[in-house]
């Protein structure tokens, strides 16, 4: 946010916390038993960060999901899936449409 306010420049509460995070870095490497508290401390803030990162994902992704159905739309995956679904429970349809086609060309480039 204070990046769209000021483009190029940081608040001073920002350099303030920059600073702090820099000397806690030095007290906590020059002191060994403080060093090993921050060490265990520091990892395990970054499993929680970790572990907060993947709840997001999985939510944001359910939601994700949700707006597809609302909307009644899919996704690339899902036509994968839903067609492999589809040939799958329901034999007919899968005669039916191997009649249709003599060879089917899947293309899985990607342009990313």
């Amino acid at each position: 946010m204070e990046l769209k306010r000021n483009p190029g420049q940081l608040s001073r509460i920002t350099l303030a916390r920059m600073g702090l995070n820099v000397a806690i870095d030095m007290v906590g490497g020059s002191l060994p038993l403080v060093g090993d508290i921050f060490d265990v401390w520091w990892k395990s803030n970054q499993k929680n960060a970790a572990l907060l990162r993947e709840r997001l994902a999985a939510a944001a992704y359910r939601r994700y999901q949700d707006n597809l159905k609302r909307v009644g739309t899919v996704d690339f995956d899902d036509l994968l899936l839903l067609t492999e679904e589809l040939l799958s429970k329901y034999p007919a349809v899968l005669r039916q449409e191997a009649r249709r086609f003599d060879h089917v060309l899947i293309d899985e480039y990607q342009d990313t």
